[in-house]
C-alpha cells in the first residue's frame, strides 16, 4: 500500500501566488507614487528657477534703464537720486515707487 499522507508538493499554491501578486502590486504602487511625486517636484522647482531668472533679468534691465536715465545706484538700497525739486534721495521699495521716479 502507498502512504498518501506524505504527498510531494511541487510549485506554489494559488493562495501563495495571489498573496505574492498583491504584495508586488502594493510595492509597485508605492514606487510609482514616489516617482510621480518626484517628477512633479522637479517640474515645480524648474518653474521656480525660471521665475527667479526672469525676475533677476527684469531687475537688471530696470536698474540699467534707471541708471541710463541719470539715477545712480548704490548697493541696491537707494536706486535713484534726483528729486531735483526737494534735493532728497528717492528710495525705491516697490514698483509703484518706480513709476514715481520715472514720471518726474
Amino acid at each position: 500500500m502507498k502512504n498518501n499522507n506524505k504527498l510531494q508538493h511541487k510549485g506554489f499554491s494559488l493562495v501563495e501566488i495571489m498573496i505574492s501578486l498583491a504584495l508586488g502590486l502594493f510595492i509597485m504602487a508605492g514606487i510609482s507614487t514616489v516617482y510621480v511625486s518626484t517628477k512633479e517636484t522637479y517640474a515645480l522647482r524648474d518653474q521656480i528657477s525660471e521665475l527667479d531668472e526672469n525676475a533677476r533679468t527684469a531687475m537688471n534691465a530696470l536698474r540699467t534703464h534707471l541708471e541710463a536715465a541719470g539715477y545712480a545706484s548704490k548697493a541696491g538700497a537707494q536706486l535713484a537720486y534726483g528729486n531735483q525739486q526737494q534735493n532728497a534721495p528717492i528710495v525705491i521699495k516697490s514698483f509703484a515707487t518706480v513709476d514715481k521716479v520715472l514720471n518726474q
